[in-house]
């Protein structure tokens, strides 16, 4: 496991140096410092002060503005965000199937939506006759999302996380950080706790007056089984199109067994990662054929 975890740090390492080399070659330089400077931290007290100072830079530069066009349109993150842009665009995620992809017209429920890496892209997607719910717990990114809906007219974005019910709901994060905010204490060291308004799929149906949710994107870290269980009615009678990523392997088979036992089939099933587990799930409403 050792090993396992080892080498994935080291491809992520890797696969953020090309990232940050397509766009944003400030960053690879930091990087490289950064590494270079830890790796002889044990040498001199000098070494340990060089690698914090370019620690510091590195962090201050994760989180300076950055604009990005993505079909177009400019879209406003921090440069740590290229990370979940390259996987959306460049791994295609939930573009995995046509069908599944918006359409014009449709309502999208993008859950965990970030600084709005997703929502961007339904937004197109469906047009200035379709919306988009935007949902963002934690404060950061949300700011940026925010001020991304505001370009985009079809865009609704709220400030909360996405729960079985309606309340409140702890949050954790690891110290130091400001995003992979989670329902579980799930890392070593130090952890930061904070609460949120929590709302519920069938909630914000009925809040918007919604006739129809068409697709369902859920990234949230852990709440996945939860969010499932407040959406019951909605799965019920609209029977949206899902694409989810489940984290933690107890969620994911809570998930897949909770959605067909509502009369969806799983047309995805793919694990990403085995440690810490994540998983991407695509599902779609039995029809009487099947």
């Amino acid at each position: 496991m050792h090993m396992t975890s080892s080498f994935r740090k080291l491809r992520n390492e890797l696969v953020r140096g090309l990232i940050f080399a397509l766009r944003d070659r400030r960053m690879v330089s930091l990087l490289l410092k950064k590494d270079f400077y830890w790796a002889l931290a044990k040498l001199s007290a000098s070494f340990r002060k060089a690698a914090q100072r370019c620690t510091d830079a590195y962090v201050r530069r994760l989180n300076a503005d950055m604009v990005t066009s993505i079909n177009g349109r400019p879209f406003r993150h921090r440069v740590r965000d290229l990370e979940t842009i390259w996987e959306l665009t460049r791994e295609c995620d939930y573009a995995l199937r046509k069908d599944y992809e918006p359409r014009q017209g449709e309502c999208v429920i993008d859950a965990g939506a970030a600084v709005g890496e997703y929502t961007v892209l339904a937004s197109s997607a469906v047009g200035p006759s379709g919306k988009v719910i935007a949902i963002e717990a934690s404060a950061e990114p949300f700011e940026y999302l925010a001020k991304n809906a505001k370009t985009f007219k079809n865009v609704i974005a709220f400030r909360a996380a996405l729960s079985g019910n309606e309340g409140k709901l702890k949050l954790f994060r690891p110290a130091g950080t400001a995003f992979v905010d989670s329902v579980h204490k799930s890392w070593d060291g130090p952890t930061v706790g904070y609460t949120v308004n929590a709302v519920t799929v069938d909630g914000l149906v009925k809040k918007l007056k919604l006739q129809n949710v068409d697709v369902l994107k859920l990234d949230i870290e852990g709440a996945e089984r939860m969010a499932l269980a407040g959406a019951k009615r909605t799965l019920a009678v609209m029977k949206p199109r899902i694409m989810m990523e489940t984290h933690g392997a107890d969620v994911h088979r809570q998930c897949v067994a909770l959605l067909r036992k509502s009369g969806y089939r799983i047309d995805i099933e793919r694990i990403k990662t085995r440690e810490p587990f994540i998983a991407l799930v695509y599902a779609s409403a039995k029809t009487r054929t099947d």
